[in-house]
């Protein structure tokens, strides 16, 4: 998913080290939705890694619980700098070490029809790229859609056959006001439910 990926890059201890990320200081904090539920699943069957580059054995890691930020990933240097657990995060061990997600899961329990009939009017968007040009410190996005559905009293109304679609990926998961239950992988090979948000998005 692409937008949400300021939210991943602005969880990671270099990030936070680095000064870089939104969410620096902020450790037991509310920062989204309390339908927010972000984990870290490296086990996942379609997606399994047992170890971290530094050969740390890898185990699921609650992130995001209801909105408030449990931990951020480290690695073993990030985790001595700033004085934290070592999550076992570790995606490099080259000149400049880093820390990434290996498979990140939102959980959501809402069942994807009754988010759309519960919805008044909004838009369905799919296939956000190119996702290089988000601006991971901001969360400012103006991304191209192959294709995005209008939703009118509970139905889908019309399609568009391609468009652009601009917004702010923290605002957008401040306002998540349901989950679908229902997930798909996209390009990233990345599990995914669709995510139902208030927040104000601009469609051409």
């Amino acid at each position: 998913m692409t937008v949400m990926q300021p939210i991943i890059f602005s969880l990671t201890g270099d990030t936070v080290f680095e000064k870089k990320s939104q969410y620096a200081g902020k450790l037991n904090e509310k920062v989204l939705s309390n339908k927010i539920i972000l984990a870290d699943n490296p086990l996942h069957k379609n997606n399994h890694s047992s170890f971290d580059c530094e050969g740390y054995k890898t185990n699921k890691t609650t992130v995001i619980n209801k909105g408030v930020i449990k931990t951020f990933l480290h690695d073993s240097y990030t985790s001595k700098a700033l004085n934290a657990l070592n999550t076992h995060n570790s995606s490099s061990i080259m000149a400049k070490p880093s820390v990434s997600f290996f498979n990140p899961e939102i959980i959501g329990t809402t069942p994807f029809k009754k988010m759309l009939a519960e919805t008044g009017k909004g838009v369905i968007v799919y296939d956000l790229y190119p996702e290089h040009t988000v601006n991971n410190v901001t969360g400012a996005f103006g991304l191209n859609s192959s294709r995005f559905y209008y939703v009118k009293n509970g139905e889908i109304a019309g399609l568009v056959n391609g468009g652009v679609v601009t917004g702010n990926s923290y605002e957008i998961f401040k306002k998540v006001d349901s989950v679908s239950r229902e997930t798909k992988y996209d390009t990233g090979n990345y599990n995914f439910p669709v995510i139902k948000t208030k927040a104000q998005i601009l469609t051409q």
